[in-house]
């Protein structure tokens, strides 16, 4: 919730007051909201109001009860305009969205009654609004987790899915197989949150940490001087699309033999055999500023995977090759690791490992062993220098279902069968997220429905359309996602190429050949989602001939943001 303008401020926070402004408010309708909008104008400390009047904007419907106590409210007498607009959720790349939630975390894994039937009624209204924009009237299924907490959610989302028919009765008709809406949350894979991968965006996020999508980096104006920039990740940066899905040793290579490819067709000269440094991009930007624009550009991609090479090099390798053994259970040559505690006792008294890489190591390891006694995650945790705060972090997976401490009880939830994978994979990246079983399962139409039921009876399929997902020979018969699905961004993609789980294009053909005019596969995951599924989205919709796929989440996560998660919960055990 903010106000703007000419000021754009949080509300949670202080603020001056502007009684000569008047206060646009966009928020969602929740009774927090509600009252601090109140707040700003019922001050007994202060007889000025914060503002001279407000404009209130509602992202989704607002309770009949709320709207009762803003206008008995002193703020009710203020206000000139009051509006609900449909902005239920937050498009961010062509395949994914979220609800932009994360503090929903909490009320999801910890709270019960009232509060959290509050949150799945707010979500159910959010996810309906998703499928509603889109046309979708999809069979909804439920991840059978150990609490159940999925399916409470799916049934709401019916639910609201069956009133919207109701009002809109040709929502998600026409020749086609029905879509689906599978419900999981965090509980159902957390090994991947806690993975380094090695494609460029998870590295970028994980490790350079840019700020709200927006990345800070050096480069040599025509005049030789260094300034600082910065650039905004996202789908308006074609490169960026081209990259981002790469094994970072992939795309090295690929944004090296751009740069060279450049200078080349410009007749600039000058260039090297070997990989292309920024160094020597800052010389080409010398002698030919005419093309400042396009080199810089090149300047900003080859920052990033300089920076993530660099990190890769002083240690993050290494910690990969010993999270993929922990991960997959096998080692490089697919021997079973039988002494896992081995494989991890350096990193865990190396004093250059990071506290919190070194917790996603025990998380690794005591998921591998399905859990060890409390008395030996006391030793680990005292010779692995964890500090006592920072304990429960691990503990905490138990409220998502997970077995840490054999001698505590917990509700685990229903498993997936992994699919055999036959594909050339980097040592460092072999592992597959579960959510792209789920994926290629459900396009099949063999995802088991003793793991994700559905909420209904399962949908009868067409005779029209054949779902499979087997390699695509170039999505020929595809039709434009635009127009079914409004946010994705116009522009054509190159085709990039890699290996296995770990150089994924999906950036490429994925982009342009994923608006099939046959169903859609909705994934929606509460507690957040990693940028190495969001990857895995486009790597399933590029094999599949007939399904759309689209991922969405309460928000999203990198590693160390889950390892937060997790660590502001209640403790489940005393340690």
């Amino acid at each position: 919730i903010f106000i703007f303008p000419p000021v754009v401020e949080s509300i949670e926070k202080e603020r001056t007051p502007l009684t000569h402004l008047e206060a646009i408010y966009i928020a969602q309708p929740t009774e927090a909201n509600v009252n601090k909008i109140i707040a700003d104008f019922d001050r007994p400390a202060d007889p000025k109001n914060l503002y001279k009047s407000l404009h209130i904007f509602f992202l989704q419907k607002c309770p009949v009860s709320l709207f009762s106590k803003l206008g008995d409210s002193l703020a009710g007498r203020r206000i000139k305009t009051l509006k609900e607009i449909n902005l239920a959720f937050l498009p961010y790349e062509s395949r994914v969205f979220s609800l932009d939630d994360p503090d929903g975390f909490e009320d999801y894994f910890c709270q019960s009654g009232r509060r959290r039937d509050e949150l799945y009624s707010a979500y159910a209204d959010q996810l309906a609004t998703v499928c509603s924009l889109l046309g979708e009237y999809p069979a909804v299924r439920a991840w059978k987790d150990g609490n159940n907490r999925c399916s409470e959610l799916a049934y709401k989302l019916q639910e609201k899915l069956d009133y919207f028919k109701s009002q809109k009765p040709e929502l998600g008709k026409g020749a086609k197989q029905v879509s689906e809406f599978i419900i999981l949350d965090r509980g159902f894979d957390v090994v991947t949150p806690v993975l380094h991968e090695l494609t460029v965006q998870c590295m970028v996020y994980d490790l350079l940490k840019p700020d709200n999508d927006v990345y800070q980096f050096k480069t040599s104006s025509g005049d030789g001087q260094t300034r600082q920039k910065q650039a905004i990740l996202g789908e308006n940066d074609d490169r960026w699309k081209e990259l981002r899905h790469l094994h970072i040793a992939d795309a090295s290579k690929s944004i090296s033999e751009g740069v060279k490819n450049f200078a080349k067709q410009k007749k600039l000269g000058g260039g090297s055999d070997g990989d292309v440094s920024i160094k020597e991009l800052s010389k080409q930007i010398r002698r030919a500023p005419q093309y400042q624009k396009e080199l810089s550009e090149y300047s900003l991609h080859l920052s990033l995977i300089d920076s993530c090479m660099n990190l890769y090099k002083k240690g993050v390798g290494n910690l990969c090759k010993v999270e993929q053994d922990l991960a997959t259970g096998v080692d490089k040559d697919g021997l079973k690791i039988d002494e896992p505690l081995k494989i991890i006792m350096s990193s865990l008294f190396d004093r250059n490992v990071s506290v919190y890489d070194k917790i996603r190591l025990l998380i690794l390891f005591i998921l591998h062993k399905k859990g060890v006694p409390k008395d030996e995650f006391t030793k680990m945790v005292q010779h692995s220098e964890i500090p006592d705060s920072e304990r429960t972090t691990i503990t905490n997976l138990m409220h998502l279902g997970i077995q840490m401490i054999t001698s505590e009880s917990v509700r685990t939830g229903k498993s997936l069968t992994p699919k055999d994978r036959d594909e050339e994979a980097y040592i460092d990246a072999r592992w597959s997220p579960v959510i792209r079983d789920i994926a290629e399962y459900a396009g099949e139409g063999k995802l088991d429905e003793s793991y994700c039921p559905y909420i209904k009876s399962k949908p009868r399929p067409s005779s029209s359309v054949t779902a499979s997902v087997t390699a695509s020979t170039g999505g020929a018969g595809a039709s434009s996602v635009r127009k079914r699905y409004n946010w994705i961004p116009t522009g054509d993609q190159k085709e990039s190429k890699g290996s296995g789980a770990s150089a994924s294009s999906g950036a490429s053909k994925a982009s342009t050949t994923a608006g099939k005019d046959g169903p859609t596969i909705f994934i929606f995951v509460i507690g957040g989602i990693s940028y190495s599924e969001m990857r895995t989205m486009y790597t399933v919709a590029e094999k599949s001939k007939d399904y759309n796929f689209i991922i969405g989440s309460t928000h999203f996560l990198t590693p160390n943001k889950f390892l937060g998660d997790l660590k502001r919960l209640p403790p489940f055990v005393r340690l």
